[in-house]
Formats: C-alpha cells, structure tokens, sequence
C-alpha cells in the first residue's frame, strides 16, 4: 500500500521534471579562440595564443637555458665558512640576477676526495652551497624563491691527484643560471 501511494506521488514529478539539453554547433566545438591550433574543449591554457608553440593540451612549451657562471669562492679543509672576501662575486651574481629578473640559480657545493667517509664530503659540499645561497639571500637582498643548492661531494673533482693544491681547488661552489624561454612558432 505505501508503495503504491509512494509511485502515485513519484510518477507526477517525474512527468514534470524536463531535462535542458544544450546545443553546440559543430563549429563551436572545433573552435580555438586563441589561435594556438588546439581546439577549445582541450585547451588547458585558452590565453596561449599565435606567437609560441604549444603542447597537445594548449600550454605554451618551454626551452630551458643554462650557463655556469664561474665563482673563484673556495673552502679551507673540512669547513663549511665563507669568508666576506669572496662577499664582492656573490654580489656580482646578485646584479647578474638582478639585471634578469626570470633567472634562476642553483648553487652547487663541492669537495676534495680527502678523507675516508665520502657522506663527510657530501654534508660538507651542501653546507659550502647553503652558505653562499644564504649569502645572497640575506646579504644581497636575491629572492629565496630564486634560490636553490645542491651538494656534489666529491664526485665532480675539478683537478684529479692528491696534492693539497689540488685538494684546496675542489673545494669550492659553482653556480648554475637557468631560464625557462617560451619557444617561438616558426613562421614561414
């Protein structure tokens, strides 16, 4: 009895309930408003448009430059501290970034082979990088965001024997600029 009473009530409802479909145009689905040869209904960046080349999704590719600016910054033996004589080439960095404001950095530390624990010289080449990433942070006024380390140890020996002049040179950083470049579409 309640079933039937509850169909009586259901069954006018759904007699009254229309269901809207919309109409899209065969030219509106295959649109691109923005020019990038992606259709709309694909496109995951609809403001690409004409001037860059696109993925399959829409977004504008990208080409990553690199360039390693030399830093003549070394470490006494077993030492993580920067002395403030090396402070005049972490500024000259800073303008460098300052002059391009898309330019990331990644400051790479470095170590001797001397020792018998490699993971000594490890921790040692990512101390040597945080310290001159911290330098030109807070001392050179560069964003955080810009900023990155990474630790080598001693695997990237610039100079190879056991000298201690050549031990002195492998202690050290690099510094590795990156931008990311929009690529241009080819025109014919």
């Amino acid at each position: 009895m309640k079933r039937i009473l509850l169909m009586l009530l259901l069954v006018p409802l759904a007699c009254i309930c229309v269901i809207a479909q919309v109409q899209i145009s065969p030219s509106e689905r295959l649109s691109d408003d923005d020019n990038d040869g992606v259709i709309n209904s694909r496109d995951k960046c609809p403001r690409s448009g004409i001037d860059y080349r696109v993925d399959y999704l829409g977004c504008t590719r990208y080409h990553t430059t690199e360039q390693k600016h030399l830093l003549a910054i070394e470490f006494v033996n077993g030492s993580g501290y920067l002395h403030p004589k090396y402070y005049p080439q972490i500024e000259q960095l800073a303008a460098i970034l300052e002059k391009q404001p898309s330019v990331k950095v990644l400051i790479e530390g470095h170590a001797s082979n001397q020792g018998n624990d490699p993971s000594v010289n490890y921790k040692l080449s990512v101390r040597r990088a945080r310290m001159v990433a911290k330098t030109l942070i807070e001392h050179f006024a560069v964003s955080a965001r810009r900023v990155s380390t990474v630790g080598r140890g001693a695997t990237a020996l610039k100079l190879t024997g056991d000298n201690p002049v050549f031990h002195q040179h492998n202690r050290r950083v690099n510094a590795i600029l990156s931008d990311r470049v929009p690529l241009k579409r080819s025109q014919w």
